[in-house]
């Protein structure tokens, strides 16, 4: 009997390359929100710092135009915010698209293994019955050469 062959290997080799790629695209955009949230975090941190500062001089009786630098500092801070919070959302969504095409690929291979595993079963089901026949046949053979002997 000839060796096993899935009759759909070349598809599935295929999609699993799709898939690998998806999945490295997937990963990319996880690092760039990943990079977006620590963005957010460090400009947090440096609003509630400026905050801070704003508040302990203000309490000293320092000049105007020293608490307005640290002020436009601040509004600085609150405008990237802004920014960095429309940027998230966006790559937020597009890290859930991708996340959706890349389950759709493991589906999609997840029925090609299954066929192949239903194959690979049926193909052994068929050895063992060819298997079964050739015993069969020696068998009988040589029940058949004891007797004409």
């Amino acid at each position: 009997m000839k060796p096993f062959k899935f009759s759909l290997q070349r598809l599935l080799n295929y999609k699993e390359n799709v898939l690998d790629k998806e999945k490295n695209t997937l990963a990319a955009l996880r690092a760039e929100q990943r990079r977006v949230v620590d963005q957010i975090e460090y400009t947090e941190t440096q609003y509630s710092r400026l905050s801070n500062e704003i508040r302990r001089i203000s309490s000293k009786g320092v000049l105007a135009i020293d608490v307005q630098q640290i002020q436009y500092k601040v509004d600085a801070c609150t405008y990237r915010l802004r920014e960095l919070e429309v940027e998230k959302e966006a790559i937020d969504a597009r890290v859930e698209e991708q996340l959706q095409i890349v389950l759709e690929l493991i589906k999609e291979n997840k029925q090609l293994d299954k066929l192949k595993d239903r194959q690979l079963e049926e193909y052994r089901m068929e050895e063992v019955r060819e298997n079964s026949e050739i015993i069969s046949e020696f068998v009988s053979r040589t029940l058949i050469c004891e007797k004409t002997v």
